[in-house]
C-alpha cells in the first residue's frame, strides 16, 4: 500500500464529480465558511468527519462502483477488478490504512477550510 498522491485526488474528483458527494461536499464547505465568517470555532475533525461520509454515502450508487474501484486500486497497488473482489475484512481493513496514513479527517478539514475563504 501507498499514501495518495496528486493523480489520486483526480480519479478522487471523477468519483465527487459523478455522484451526489459534490453537493454534499459543497454544503460542508458552505457550512465551514458561515461559521468562520461568524467568529466561530470550527472542529476540524468533525469537518473530516462529514467529508469522509458523504464521500461514502455518494460512493455507494451503482453509477459510482467503478470509479471507487479504480480510485482504491491506486493507493492499494492493485487493479480495479482485485478491489472488486476484496474480502470485505480486508477492504475494512485497507480503507482504515488509508484513512490513518493520510490523516483524512484533517485533509477534509483543511479543503474546506482553504475553500470556504472568499
Amino acid at each position: 500500500m501507498r499514501k495518495l498522491n496528486t493523480s489520486d485526488i483526480f480519479n478522487f474528483c471523477r468519483l465527487v464529480k459523478a455522484t451526489d458527494a459534490r453537493e454534499q461536499l459543497r454544503s460542508i464547505v458552505t457550512a465551514v465558511a458561515k461559521k468562520k465568517d461568524g467568529g466561530e470555532p470550527v472542529d476540524v475533525t468533525q469537518v473530516g468527519v462529514d467529508g469522509v461520509l458523504a464521500v461514502i454515502e455518494a460512493a455507494v450508487e451503482p453509477k459510482a462502483e467503478a470509479l471507487v474501484y479504480k480510485f482504491l486500486a491506486g493507493p492499494l497497488e492493485c487493479t480495479a477488478e482485485d478491489v472488486a473482489a476484496m474480502e470485505l475484512d480486508a477492504l475494512l481493513h485497507a480503507l482504515k490504512e488509508i484513512a490513518e496514513a493520510n490523516n483524512l479527517t484533517t485533509f477534509f478539514g483543511s479543503v474546506s477550510g482553504i475553500l470556504g475563504k472568499d
